[in-house]
């Protein structure tokens, strides 16, 4: 009786001795399982970090490839526009050399023929262009060259002549450089001018009775973004700033030249006008 009671607390204690080592296990891998779902769970941060690293870098250089896209496209722009410059330039070049040819003819002609106040007869395609003498000729005929080599053919808008007058018109205190008619449609530009603007100026005077006054719905059209753009203090110059009508003729004769940056959506507005007339 004795030996089984002792056996049966041996076996007890056996029992006790192997629950307590297999809980003690049982905790040593719980603390191995949680340190590496500690790890894993690290390493899954690091990986999310690392995945928003790459997200963002692919981002970037998408970004970067964009701009260098447009970059590239913008440098091939003004490359054309460098190598179509310089051959305006050459063509100008050109043109300044043969009128100082001409200009020299003329003057020997003239003196030859005792005419020197003689009108001198040009022609813009279906448009004549007269000077009323040499010095006339010599000073406003570059400008007149630059609205020639336009690709826009201004003589399509039924232009009968330019008129180089050798005078000087006022209205009150104020110098006139050029007037056109409302009804004939030619063009007069006077000797105090020393700019192509006042050409594209008068031009754009009859662009506008053309395209504008006698079709309702684009004046229209420009009265709109002419008031937008002059509530938002966009106009070119002071003078645009009188009517919708100057406003036009200035705006246009400084699309055409250049001598200010003007808003995108005015230069487009001016295209649109181009294209239509072309």
């Amino acid at each position: 009786m004795e030996t089984k009671r002792v056996f049966t607390i041996i076996g007890f204690v056996v029992l006790i001795l192997t629950a307590s080592y297999l809980a003690y296990d049982n905790y040593q891998k719980k603390n191995i399982i949680h340190e590496r779902n500690i790890k894993i769970n690290e390493t899954l941060g690091e990986l999310d970090v690392a995945t928003g690293n790459i997200n963002f870098l692919n981002e970037t250089l998408t970004i970067k490839n964009k701009e260098i896209e447009e970059l590239s496209q913008d440098v091939t722009s003004k490359q054309q526009r460098i190598s179509e410059q310089e051959f305006k330039i050459k063509e100008i070049t050109e043109t300044t050399l043969n009128q100082k040819e001409e200009i020299q003819h003329l003057r020997e002609v003239q003196a030859n023929l005792q005419e020197e106040g003689k009108i001198i007869v040009d022609q813009y395609k279906a448009t004549l262009v007269l000077y009323d003498n040499v010095d006339i000729y010599e000073k406003q005929s570059p400008f007149m060259e630059i609205i020639k080599s336009d690709p826009i053919s201004y003589s399509k808008l039924g232009i009968p002549f330019f008129y180089f007058r050798d005078e000087t018109k006022k209205v009150e205190d104020s110098v006139i450089l050029g007037t056109y008619s409302t009804l004939y449609n030619y063009i007069y530009i006077y000797r105090d001018n020393n700019d192509t603007r006042t050409l594209y100026h008068e031009i754009a005077h009859i662009i506008y009775k053309k395209l504008f006054l006698e079709v309702p719905s684009n004046l229209q059209t420009w009265k709109d973004f002419y008031k937008q753009l002059k509530d938002a203090n966009l106009l070119s110059t002071e003078y645009s700033k009188k009517d919708e009508i100057e406003g036009f003729a200035e705006e246009y004769s400084v699309y055409k030249t250049g001598v200010k940056n003007q808003p995108q959506s005015v230069k487009d507005f001016f295209r649109d006008v181009d294209e239509v007339i072309d």
